[in-house]
């Protein structure tokens, strides 16, 4: 790779890009980019120069946009007047046919702009290759959505192609209905959409006891150590984003803080990195987050890890691989599987109990 030939004359030395190309060669980069910074159309064409330089140097990008004044201009011209509750727009039937037009445009106007600057890009939106299922965040919001559910087998297929994924803050719900989103809060979910899945490990390398243990341990630290980072940098923005979202949390942690920690982490519903920082907004006490985490999330893991070990077991046993009709009709399959359903549902209806305003 000749770095002259990608580099602008006025950047940084070569052998300190080198540096950081070494250092992130092997990570994934989410990039979210605010809808306010089109006003400037310089700022844009920057933007759009560095990201062309980023995969041309070989790092993996993720760009996911906004589009709010794009938004704002549109339904000025419709004279349709935009009510925000908690900071998120309104989304009736016609608005939403607007936002999923201006943001689908303002995505192909990123993915032509790298286009010419000879970098491949692919659009991502709810009309082409759609990632982001959703469920409603509120009634009164209308269609407005919370990411549930991120198909980051398309973003990884494109990654591997040399090509940047271009996504759009929207999503589809379960009868495929457009919904508009958040766009920090579709960033957070693209970019834990990509957790491995070291629950399913654990149980296969250390077995069910062991590697439960040491995954429990491991993501209550790690989850503690974000709770502790958010609180001290991040709490006044945090603060700022997500109080209105949550505010219905704050008197059941006032009347209980463990208890109610307890079952805000076995319901989840939230990202999990999202979920490790809201509770910096009503302080909570770094012992009640922890443990509240380490046992809160004790039944799902037990069940995911189980299928690990489950999984390790059959092939143990086998001379050669297990078919996928072998695994799945194999007891130690099968019954962390239908308890892990079961667990599944019976933490659906306590979510809608517990997010209930």
């Amino acid at each position: 790779m000749d770095l002259k030939k990608i580099l602008p004359e006025n950047g940084p030395p070569i052998n300190e890009v080198n540096k950081y190309i070494e250092k992130y060669k092997n990570d994934l980069i989410v990039i979210k980019y605010g809808g306010n910074v089109l006003i400037d159309r310089n700022i844009f064409d920057n933007f759009i120069t560095d990201l062309s330089i980023l995969n041309k140097l070989g790092l993996s990008v993720i760009v996911v946009h906004g589009g709010g004044p794009r938004i704002k201009r549109e339904l000025d011209k419709s004279n349709i007047q935009s009510k925000f509750i908690r900071g998120l727009r309104v989304t009736d039937e016609k608005i939403i046919n607007i936002v999923e037009s201006v943001l689908i445009d303002f995505n192909n106007d990123i993915v032509s702009s790298l286009d010419r600057k000879n970098t491949e890009a692919v659009s991502i939106h709810t009309k082409k290759d759609n990632i982001i299922k959703v469920v409603p965040e509120a009634k009164e919001l209308g269609f407005v959505g919370l990411p549930n559910k991120i198909n980051k087998d398309i973003l990884l297929d494109i990654i591997q192609q040399n090509k940047i994924p271009i996504v759009s803050p929207l999503g589809l719900d379960k009868n495929n209905q457009a919904h508009n989103i958040n766009g920090d809060t579709a960033a957070m979910a693209v970019a834990a959409g990509f957790g491995s899945p070291i629950a399913l490990l654990a149980g296969f390398i250390f077995g069910k006891w062991l590697g439960l243990f040491i995954i429990i341990l491991g993501m209550s630290i790690g989850a503690s150590a974000l709770y502790i980072f958010a609180n001290y940098f991040l709490k006044e923005m945090i603060r700022e984003k997500f109080l209105n979202r949550f505010q219905s949390l704050e008197e059941k942690f006032k009347k209980s803080e463990l208890i109610y920690l307890l079952i805000y982490r076995f319901v989840g519903g939230i990202p999990f990195a999202l979920s490790n920082v809201i509770p910096c907004i009503f302080n909570v006490k770094l012992k009640n987050f922890f443990l509240a985490t380490f046992i809160g999330m004790l039944p799902q893991l037990f069940l995911v890890v189980s299928i690990g070990s489950g999984l390790e077991k059959m092939i143990d046993q086998n001379l050669k691989a297990p078919n996928m009709f072998e695994l799945i009709m194999s007891k130690d399959i099968y019954i962390p599987l239908i308890a892990f359903l079961v667990l599944m549902i019976i933490t659906y209806f306590v979510k809608n109990i517990f997010y209930k305003k």
